[in-house]
């Protein structure tokens, strides 16, 4: 391979003009398209792909649209200057593109008495703002009696209207959303309005993301320059690495963008990370360059020599690394796959820049000076690395020891990591759309739904008086559940009729009444669409299939219940369900949070599969290039550490495993690798421990703090989980980095001792 490569760079060489041209064009044409990537920060991209579930949530009744949740929040709601003016904000949304409906105050179902019956009203007659005094006073009275409005669309204490307003495709959310506050303005002159969903999110996230990606690029661009420059003193060693480098990353993005791959919360990640991973081939090459550079005078052409003697290293570093990263393509989720695969083009585009541009660059240049030469040979890094080296070699079997012990803390504290898929974890809890969020959690006390679905197998099953007594009682004790805060079922159908007519909520002694209202649901689904909509969400017209959902929230913080505690909430329900659920039904708990209830049981899942696959494929790849099952055990060991260490960290100092740190194990792995690769090469070729770790440790120390000064920017992120992926991937690195420096050389010489003592041992014999 070396003589190949060394071949194809000579031509390079001579050919270099054309080379860097050619090069030049294709920056051209990938920052070209890099600039029209597109920003995508909603949390249902973040999601397995559902079609399927929204499919079986529609069949039952369960709506599935995008809604925003708007609050209109002030001490008097029942003002009529107040409310004409709520009702030309309401009008004007309706007339944004997008919007496809709007459940306001005014057009609610309601039940009022007619003679000895009753029927179904909205809550405004006019389905507009009351007129005059008397029809407030109505509209007042149905608003805040109802089951179907109270804690609903109007807050226990009567202080805030809830809007949904349900949209369809929306091509630019920012303008969406400036389109809605322009609407709600006059609103905001007469009290407090609060907005929450995907549209505001989104608008924040986005500025977030193109904010935190500027600063990444920028300072790490700045970070490696100091890097380098500390390294090699050399101007060239700082100038042309980061234009391969920048070349690499702009050719990143531009593949991203040509794939239809977006910015997101997860693949934000990419560009510096290839950035940063980039810069470790071209340090290898550097190295090898200052380390082998003849005098002034001599043929460019030896720069094929010094650049040859490190390609091996190079190319299965980055095959090595990429294969880490594409084992991520086994996870379930999309945002994971698009990740794995940016980043494994960036990476391999890093190193072939690094083994083309970078040296045709260089040869265009005079030879290094004789003190830029003895700084690589004898600096800093070379002078401690040659001191320690005796002493691992000395204590290996401590060191060993200690090694041994981290498998045991890693089976003692992995099953207390925590997992975090609440994505407004991810915002600062002072940004605006977190506040409004938690402010119309904590006022309506939830608006996030599960619905118990039941199913019988006959016909007006649910027509059954007894059987609805029986499902009354349950709806009832799921009320009695600590962070329940409503419910809605056909029983609150049937609780309303008599109210409306008995004036109690008592559960009728007969089926009477109750089949009196399903004859009058029926005309109502004939007549009234929305009315239609509204019943099938809690019974199905041949009363086969029938609803309790509830809302939900934390009642202890008065905040949206996380992800974390769902589980707990569903066992709750479940043992209310095993005692009071009626014998002969089917049943299942259905709701859109539980995409992201899946979203969590899958990141586990994700985890042990890809983390074993990319030890499984890096084991095989090392064992391949080596042509030994035991150099590919070796090749794992300074990432066996790094890899448990975080683990151990991650709940040391409770940083919990979210859509980002899932991934950090496989990058780990990917850029641990290379350093192991690099070191076994060297002493497969030298066969001098010592010497091998003198030589190898300098580049290997400077590689890894290149890598940590460009990750450790991800630090400032607006995102939390981004700043958690930055550090943990640092220490992870250092922790690779430590391993292969310490722990490897004590394995190889804990081998060479007993092959020594083996042959001792057989010459004995003989």
């Amino acid at each position: 391979m070396v003589r190949a490569v060394e071949e194809i760079l000579k031509y390079l060489i001579r050919h270099r003009i054309a080379v860097l041209a050619l090069t030049l064009m294709v920056t051209v044409f990938m920052g070209w398209q890099a600039i029209h990537v597109e920003i995508r920060a909603d949390a249902d991209s973040l999601l397995p792909d559902r079609d399927d579930l929204v499919k079986e949530f529609q069949a039952y009744g369960i709506p599935q649209n995008e809604y925003l949740v708007i609050g209109v929040e002030r001490e008097n709601l029942f003002d009529l200057s107040f409310l004409q003016d709520l009702e030309k904000a309401l009008w004007k949304l309706q007339l944004i593109r997008g919007v496809e409906k709007l459940s306001s105050p005014f057009a609610q179902t309601a039940f009022e008495k007619r003679g000895s019956f009753f029927t179904l009203v909205s809550s405004s007659d006019s389905g507009k703002a009351p007129a005059d005094e008397e029809e407030l006073a109505l509209f007042k009275k149905r608003m805040t009696t109802g089951e179907l409005t109270k804690g609903l669309f109007i807050s226990g204490d009567g202080t805030m209207f809830l809007i949904l307003l349900e949209y369809g495709e929306v091509q630019d959310f920012t303008l969406f959303m400036d389109k809605i506050e322009s609407c709600l303005a006059p609103l905001r002159e007469q009290g407090q309005v609060y907005i929450s969903g995907n549209p505001p999110f989104e608008v924040s996230a986005g500025k977030y993301l193109a904010r935190d990606i500027s600063i990444f690029l920028s300072l790490g661009i700045v970070l490696i320059l100091v890097v380098y420059y500390f390294g090699f003193n050399s101007k060239r060693s700082i100038f042309l690495p980061v234009l391969v480098i920048i070349c690499g990353t702009v050719w990143t993005i531009g593949f991203m963008s040509l794939m239809g791959f977006a910015i997101s919360i997860v693949s934000i990640v990419v560009p510096p990370l290839v950035l940063t991973l980039g810069s470790s081939y071209s340090i290898h090459i550097l190295n090898s360059y200052f380390r082998f550079s003849p005098e002034e005078g001599s043929d460019k052409l030896w720069i094929t020599g010094a650049v040859s003697s490190v390609s091996s290293t190079i190319i299965m570093a980055s095959l090595t690394t990429v294969v880490g990263f594409l084992s991520l393509l086994v996870t379930s989720l999309t945002q994971l796959k698009e990740f794995a695969l940016s980043s494994s083009f960036g990476i391999l585009s890093c190193s072939v820049l690094s083994l083309i541009v970078l040296p045709c660059a260089l040869s265009l240049m005079s030879n290094p000076h004789v003190h830029q030469k003895t700084g690589v040979r004898e600096g800093l890094i070379s002078r401690i690395i040659n001191f320690s080296s005796r002493k691992i070699i000395n204590h290996r079997f401590i060191i060993i020891g200690i090694f041994l012990i981290i498998p045991v803390l890693f089976l003692l504290t992995y099953p207390h990591i925590k997992i975090n898929t609440d994505y407004a974890t991810y915002f600062p809890q002072d940004d605006i759309v977190i506040k409004d969020m938690n402010h119309l959690v904590t006022k309506m006390k939830g608006f996030s739904e599960l619905t118990v679905v039941f199913e019988g197998e006959e016909e007006n099953t649910f027509l059954d008086r007894d059987l609805l007594d029986r499902l009354n009682t349950l709806e009832l004790e799921i009320l009695r559940i600590d962070d329940i805060t409503n419910t809605r079922s056909f029983d609150t159908f049937v609780r309303e009729a008599q109210y409306a007519t008995k004036g109690t909520r008592d559960f009728p002694a007969s089926k009477g009444p109750i089949l009196f209202l399903s004859r009058a649901l029926n005309t109502y689904r004939e007549t009234d669409p929305e009315v239609e909509e509204l019943i099938n969400g809690f019974v199905n017209d041949s009363y086969t299939r029938y609803n309790i959902t509830f809302r939900y929230y934390d009642h202890e913080t008065g905040l949206a219940l996380g992800e974390d505690r769902i589980p707990a909430l569903l066992e709750k329900i479940q043992a209310v369900l095993d005692v009071y659920a009626p014998e002969g039904l089917s049943y299942r708990i259905l709701g859109p949070r539980l995409f992201f209830q899946d979203l969590y049981n899958q990141l586990t899942k994700d985890l042990a599969v890809s983390t074993i696959t990319a030890f499984i494929l890096i084991f095989l790849v090392s064992s391949y290039t080596f042509r030994s099952a035991l150099y590919g055990l070796l090749s794992l060991v300074p990432m066996f550490a790094g890899v448990l260490l975080n683990f151990i960290l991650m709940v040391a100092v409770n940083i919990p495993l979210d859509l980002t740190t899932v991934m950090v194990s496989c990058v780990s792995i990917g850029i641990g690798v290379d350093d192991s690769i690099h070191f076994l090469l060297h002493y497969r070729q030298d066969g001098d421990l010592r010497h091998t770790m003198e030589m190898t440790g300098r580049p290997i120390v400077l590689t890894s703090l290149s890598i940590v000064a460009g990750l450790i920017l991800l630090l400032f992120s607006t995102f939390r989980p981004i700043g958690y992926f930055g550090i943990l991937i640092s220490i992870a690195l250092i922790n690779t980095t430590v391993g292969c420096l310490i722990f490897l050389p004590c394995f190889l010489s804990l081998r060479e001792t007993v092959l020594g003592w083996r042959k001792r041992r057989g010459g004995a014999g003989h």
